[in-house]
């Protein structure tokens, strides 16, 4: 069942068991308050997901930067930040 609103410009839609609003300027079906649950939980995932893996990237950089202080005390060149272009 399908009606529409001149008032609100939108159209009333029942999909049972709910009341859904389509807004025919857009072309777009508005969020319901499960449609926003769902995309909150959804962008928190993504969210933890991101923090996750700059989490992990942090710690392979900060793995990588012990193994070349290592690699640089085995070798006797100190703490160098710029390479050396003395030729």
């Amino acid at each position: 069942m399908r009606g529409h609103s001149a008032v609100l410009g939108l159209d009333l839609c029942w999909e049972p068991p709910k009341l859904r609003l389509f807004e025919p300027a857009s072309g777009r079906w508005l969020l319901d308050p499960d449609d926003l649950l769902e995309a909150q939980r959804a962008a928190a995932a993504r969210a933890a997901s991101a923090a996750a893996r700059a989490d992990r990237e942090a710690a392979a950089r900060r793995a990588a930067e012990a193994e070349l202080a290592a690699l640089r005390g085995r070798l006797g060149i100190g703490d160098r930040t710029t390479p050396d272009t003395d030729f």
